[in-house]
């Protein structure tokens, strides 16, 4: 059987072993609580990160639905110009169609008048 001296040193080291192990989870508690606080930490800005990218995702959608919105009036306005460059070019070949009937009817009204001994008259 253990004697009193034996027993008093085997509480001893279940004393001292105890408070080492206390120690150790205090030590443990102090890095747990330091863990949660940068797990906080990260959480917050992991917030601000996701605030900040669904700004950035909105902002991303109105540039999108104005460059759309620019695209459709260029085309519009690039129609229109074709549209009217075509008009322009139609009017252009009647004023010279035009232009040189004129002539090719001064050219005969002088061509008349010389045949008929007349001095040749040009009125525009």
């Amino acid at each position: 059987t253990a004697t009193g001296g034996d027993r008093v040193e085997a509480l001893e080291a279940q004393t001292q072993t105890l408070q080492t192990l206390e120690t150790q989870t205090q030590t443990l508690q102090t890095e747990l609580d330091l863990a949660n606080s940068k797990l906080s930490e990260a959480n917050e800005t992991i917030e601000r990160v996701e605030t900040k990218n669904r700004s950035l995702e909105s902002a991303v959608k109105e540039l999108e639905e104005a460059l759309s919105a620019t695209e459709k009036l260029n085309a519009t306005s690039q129609e229109k110009y074709n549209s009217q460059k075509t008009e322009l070019q139609s009017a252009h070949e009647l004023i010279k169609e035009t232009l040189q009937q004129v002539w090719d009817l001064k050219a005969a009204q002088i061509a008349a008048q010389k045949a008929a001994n007349v001095r040749p008259r040009i009125d525009l």
